[in-house]
């Protein structure tokens, strides 16, 4: 079981509106076959942070819902308009030990 998170740093005038497109991209994400995702944003520490986090059987199951999800015309009509909004950001990928 791996966890993977996707931590964003966002425009501080699009947090709102950012906020918004990740619940879009959640329900497309579920409708897909995607593993729940849970959203997050800073409470303290650094500023306008957005995580999607999600937990994944494999490496190989995260690719292909990835794969899935990306390759979807929805994603690819609704992508543009966060990336926008993304000033840079990482990606965790954790093996779940317990």
């Amino acid at each position: 079981m791996i966890l993977v998170r996707d931590v964003l740093k966002i425009a501080p005038d699009c947090m709102k509106e950012a906020k918004e497109m990740a619940r879009q991209q959640r329900e497309l994400a579920k409708r897909q076959g995607h593993p729940e995702i849970l959203i997050m944003t800073d409470l303290a520490a650094n500023f306008y942070t957005l995580v999607f986090e999600s937990r994944f059987d494999s490496l190989s199951h995260y690719e292909e819902s990835m794969k899935r999800v990306m390759t979807s015309k929805e994603w690819q009509k609704l992508y543009p308009k966060l990336r926008k909004c993304i000033r840079g950001g990482q990606r965790e990928i954790f093996s779940i030990v317990d």
